[in-house]
């Protein structure tokens, strides 16, 4: 992935007030680009790329085995009470994981729900 392309993917995450920290990494778990300090990115960046591999292959298990097309993990979100974790595993042709840490709070400024 060109610099310019993965800096203009990031560029509206890491504006959201709301997002904490950004990371990519590759299918092997070596970071790319962050903007977490150092221990929370290996952390995240080593047990994330973990979580993926078991949700894909639990994901491909409960599929249906005569479907047509094989099912794959498009997107993960996940929610606790102190953040949010967003994961897109398959940026750029599934080469890339990109994950956005944010905090998990429901309202906006203008009292709106977030997406």
């Amino acid at each position: 992935m060109a610099s310019l392309e993965l800096e203009e993917i990031l560029k509206p995450l890491i504006a959201n007030p709301h997002v904490l920290g950004v990371l990519v990494a590759n299918k092997e778990g070596s970071v790319i680009k962050t903007t977490l300090d150092a221990v929370i990115t290996k952390l995240y960046a080593d047990k994330l790329t973990k979580y993926l591999e078991m949700t894909q292959k639990m994901i491909q298990e409960i599929d249906e085995p005569d479907a047509p097309q094989k099912n794959e993990l498009t997107f993960l979100r996940i929610r606790s009470k102190k953040h949010e974790i967003m994961i897109s595993p398959d940026v750029t042709e599934h080469k890339y994981m990109l994950m956005v840490l944010q905090n998990p709070e429901r309202k906006t400024e203008s009292g709106k729900d977030r997406i």
